[in-house]
């Protein structure tokens, strides 16, 4: 099964929601400093694109800091999860799209990243999905990927 597939119809939502939740504190710790680093990245004038947004988590945190996010991803039901997330934000809009076909214009986004090994976990081509992320974000922008470290994965798989 390729890894979008299994995002879209297998962790999406409340599985997804669930994982985080129940988190060992040592992952908890690297989730939130993954969210830290995109955040001192930031301008307050800034418009930002998640890419893989899921429910939300990190839309949540990161829209205190920027004028506006955008966040995409390939489930619906994330998607939709991410609404009541959002809820009590004014400053975002949601898509259901390809992050390697996105249908924004060029040259729009001040920041655009994907954090939690997105690289790696949407099972896509990682140079179209660089590609495409170059594409969308302006010139001068800052463009943040992340992937787990070695020192990670056993905390991780607890």
């Amino acid at each position: 099964m390729r890894k979008g597939i299994y995002y879209r119809e297998k962790l999406s939502a409340d599985k997804l929601f669930r994982c985080y939740e129940i988190a060992p504190s040592r992952i908890k710790q690297y989730l939130n400093a993954e969210i830290q680093f995109v955040i001192s990245n930031l301008h307050d004038t800034d418009l930002v694109l998640e890419l893989g947004c899921g429910y939300a988590r990190v839309m949540k945190a990161v829209s205190r800091f920027v004028s506006w996010i955008v966040g995409n991803d390939i489930s619906r039901e994330s998607l939709e999860l991410a609404g009541s997330y959002m809820e009590s934000c004014r400053n975002y809009a949601m898509f259901l799209m390809d992050a390697c076909q996105l249908s924004f214009r060029s040259c729009v986004f001040d920041v655009v990243f994907c954090i939690q090994n997105g690289i790696s976990a949407f099972g896509v081509d990682k140079k179209r999905l660089i590609n495409e992320s170059v594409r969308v974000t302006k010139d001068n922008g800052i463009i943040l990927f992340s992937s787990y470290s070695p020192k990670i994965w056993a905390a991780r798989l607890e």
